[in-house]
């Protein structure tokens, strides 16, 4: 009778998936009938210059996740990029000198549909990398690069699910920006 003892797990899994299947729930790289998968939806944003070297190094990475095979020759959407750097220090010694740092890169992004000035989606992405500052000048400045290429990589990530979010299923604008 060890079945016995199973039959509330199995009826509660069985639950769950029948509600599951009814509460309009999609996966975001599912390929249904009615639209295309999401690499090919994402591969038609052409993403804008953005100033400065932390620009262009998020501009390649954003490049990267939403047309890895190379850029369409008429994309859909331009995406606009702005970005903005801070760094904090933490963890004072008895002299003031700091030994903690964290990097905040925020981007602020806006999604045009091409030949349109109307914003179609707009959001900001923020990621926040802390790392050691140690005495060597070349550990510092190593550091903060490795910062940095942690920080771009978080963001340019979430700016990719979320477009990709808005993408697939456009009627519903309730995607919310990241604080």
């Amino acid at each position: 009778m060890w079945w016995f003892r199973n039959i509330p797990a199995a009826l509660l899994i069985g639950a769950a998936l029948f509600f599951l299947a009814g509460c309009g729930y999609q996966p975001l790289y599912g390929k249904p009938a009615n639209h295309a998968g999401v690499p090919d939806i994402l591969s038609t944003v052409y993403v804008s210059n953005i100033p400065d070297r932390s620009g262009q190094l998020l501009r390649n990475r954003l490049m990267t996740m939403l047309t890895p095979r190379g850029i369409v020759d008429k994309p859909n959407y331009r995406l606009d990029v702005t970005i903005s750097e801070s760094v904090g220090k933490y963890a004072k010694r008895t002299d003031e000198t700091a030994t903690r740092a964290v990097l905040r890169l925020t981007a602020s992004f806006r999604l045009y549909r091409n030949g349109k000035e109307a914003v179609v989606f707009s959001g900001a992405s923020t990621g926040n990398v802390g790392y050691d500052i140690v005495d060597a000048e070349y550990g510092a400045i190593a550091a903060e690069k490795d910062a940095l290429k942690s920080a771009i990589e978080l963001v340019a990530a979430d700016i990719r699910t979320r477009l990709a979010a808005y993408l697939v299923n456009p009627e519903k604008p309730e995607i919310k920006a990241n604080p």
